[in-house]
This record gives C-alpha cells, sequence and structure tokens, in this order.
C-alpha cells in the first residue's frame, strides 16, 4: 500500500514544500494567525485581516491573494468578506460584495460503513497495542528506530470493487487492519482480543451538504448540513459494501480463524440496515466543493481558480473541486501545483 512516510515519519506537504519555500528571502511564514475576512479596494482584494495569537493583524497584497483554507474554512471565510448567498452575508451582518449563491453549497463526503471480525488465534496487532505496557513497548521502538506500528500508514490492506459488474470503474473502496477495536465503551480504543477490522465507503457519491458562516466572527462555529446517501444508487452501493466484506471474511483460509462477526453483526442484512449502521459509522474527512470550480453560473471559481465578482483572488484547496475524486489528499496538492503553474505563467 502506498503511504507518504520518509524514514517512519509522515512526509506531508509542510515538510515536503513549505519547509523548503521558507528558506527563500521573500517568503514570510506566520503560525497561529486566523483569517477573519478579506479587504477590497472596490472589488479588488489588497488584502487579510487576520488575528495573530489574539492580536489584530493585516497583511497587504499587491498583486493578489490564494486562499488555502480547504472545503470548511475557504467558503466561511469568502462569505465573511462579502461574498456569497445574498441572505447568507445579511445574516452575518457584513455588506454584500459579489452575491454567489454557491459559496458554501454542493459539499460532498463520504459516509464510511465499518466492520470487524474477531479470530482464534493470537496474531496481527491487538497483542502489541492492547495494553498500556504493550502501548509502551511499541512507542519506544519507533522512537529509537523509528520503526514498527507507529511508522506505517493509517491502514495496512486496501482495495476496490464494484458494487455492480457493469460499471466501467469501480465505485467502492474497501480498507483492512491487522487489530480489532473496543467496543465495550465509548471512545477509541485496541481490544484484548485478536482480530481485523475493515472501512469502507462508496468513492463518488454526489448526495450534496452544505457549509455557511454564522457570524462575521471567525470563531463563531459554521453552520453545517451534513446529508449523505440520499440516492437510490448510493443506497445500493453501500448495501454491497456489506456484502463485499462478507464476502470476503467467508473465504479461506480467513474464515477457519474467524470466531465472530463483532461489528456491524449479524443482525444487520438489509439495505436500511446498512444505511442506518453507516450513519453510525463515521466519514471519510474527504469533503470539496463548497467553492467548486467551472465555467458556468453554478461555479464559486474559474479555470483559472479566480474567485468570480472579484479581482485579485483565487482558491487553491480542495473546495474548487466539482465533485468527489474518491481521496482528497493527492488532488489537493495537484491544485496547489496547478495554481503554482497558473500565477507564475501569469506573472
Amino acid at each position: 500500500m502506498p503511504i507518504i512516510t520518509k524514514n517512519g515519519r509522515r512526509w506531508n506537504t509542510a515538510r515536503s514544500f513549505l519547509a523548503q519555500a521558507r528558506k527563500r528571502k521573500h517568503v514570510t511564514y506566520q503560525s497561529h494567525a486566523h483569517g477573519v475576512r478579506v479587504l477590497f479596494d472596490g472589488n479588488r482584494a489588497t488584502g487579510l485581516e487576520t488575528l495573530v495569537k489574539g492580536k489584530r493583524r493585516l497583511f497587504r497584497a499587491r498583486k493578489e491573494i490564494i486562499l488555502a483554507g480547504g472545503t470548511m474554512e475557504t467558503p466561511m471565510l469568502l462569505e465573511r468578506s462579502g461574498i456569497g448567498a445574498g441572505e447568507v452575508i445579511k445574516r452575518i451582518g457584513v455588506p454584500l460584495l459579489a452575491e454567489n449563491p454557491n459559496v458554501g453549497e454542493h459539499a460532498v463526503e463520504q459516509r464510511m460503513f465499518a466492520a470487524q471480525w474477531k479470530i482464534s488465534k493470537q496474531m496481527g496487532l491487538n497483542e502489541q497495542l492492547s495494553t498500556q505496557m504493550a502501548q509502551m513497548r511499541t512507542g519506544a521502538k519507533y522512537l529509537i528506530e523509528r520503526d514498527g506500528i507507529i511508522s506505517t500508514g493509517a491502514y495496512e490492506l486496501a482495495a476496490v470493487a464494484k458494487s455492480d459488474p457493469s460499471l466501467p470503474v469501480a465505485d467502492l473502496w474497501l480498507q483492512f487492519n491487522p487489530f480489532m477495536n473496543d467496543i465495550s465503551g465509548a471512545g477509541f480504543g485496541v481490544g484484548a482480543d485478536p482480530g481485523f477490522s475493515a472501512a469502507g465507503y462508496l468513492r463518488q457519491p454526489t448526495t450534496e451538504s452544505s457549509v455557511h458562516a454564522t457570524s462575521a466572527d471567525p470563531f463563531a462555529p459554521a453552520e453545517i448540513v451534513a446529508n449523505y446517501l440520499e440516492h437510490e444508487s448510493e443506497q445500493v452501493a453501500q448495501h454491497r459494501l456489506l456484502e463485499a466484506f462478507r464476502g470476503i471474511a467467508s473465504q479461506s483460509p480467513l474464515a477457519d480463524m474467524i470466531d465472530e462477526e463483532q461489528v456491524p453483526g449479524p443482525a444487520v442484512q438489509t439495505r436500511e440496515d446498512a444505511i442506518a449502521h453507516s450513519w453510525a459509522s463515521s466519514h471519510a474527512l474527504h469533503a470539496c466543493g463548497t467553492a467548486r470550480m467551472g465555467s458556468g453560473d453554478d461555479s464559486v471559481v474559474d479555470g483559472s481558480l479566480r474567485v468570480r465578482g472579484v479581482e485579485g483572488l483565487r482558491v487553491a484547496d480542495a473546495s474548487v473541486l466539482p465533485s468527489q475524486p474518491g481521496n482528497t489528499m493527492a488532488p489537493a496538492i495537484g491544485i496547489g501545483a496547478m495554481a503554482a503553474r497558473i500565477i507564475a505563467a501569469e506573472a
């Protein structure tokens, strides 16, 4: 399974891109800064008002501003700057600068389906993680050798599958881990018994949600309307996730060592059962679309990532994705690279 690690550490974009850029004399890095609103002279973006460790600070732009707040923060920052649906802008009490009802709308996220099985043979990671002493040994191994469980990715095995054989491409994502969670109480913990767990989702759902600002205060909670699996085709596919997991678990040699299906459990059988269990699982943190890119009036940014209705402002994050790509990490990095090329070519 491909993972972005180097020497046992996650090699994220801060290390691979930002750390290199910060070595340049013309780059200033400011942490602990929260964006309040974009400042404008007429309809041209000229700066950004921020709170840096609670103190107001302005950053001025001679050419343009690029927002990369993500699917949640970017639309709210646009709304606090007066860009968005008129009723939202009026409700939060800021002047309307550019009417665009698509800001904060068209959010698409995936709903997970969780499963796990208890096995009879002591194998996998439960023995290494289920007690405090075992966790201390695992942690020490990582600190000394940068190796072991902590140095790996979020899951050990992944697969794609078709919910319908007639589909041109696989629409389901399945991932597996060689340990079982403790489901006896609240919170997340590693079970004492050996087992394996799984999670999956529909790769490209189309049910839409929304994210909006509730105040000009950047620390006010967002108004989030979260919708999942509203279309029948999505519900059918989500149910077939359950069937796919059970099909894998029913095959030897895996089936020979399974004691019981703990999650979702044998009582979950119908499509309605599967949807209910999905709601009890979690979401994938792959939301996109709240400042989506396009060529028509149903978009927030154009093909060069410029925010419609104003000048000198672009968006370069997963919020511009017009549809769910399946996973947003690599596409978000690609958007940043594309933005850099576009901006450099226009300079």
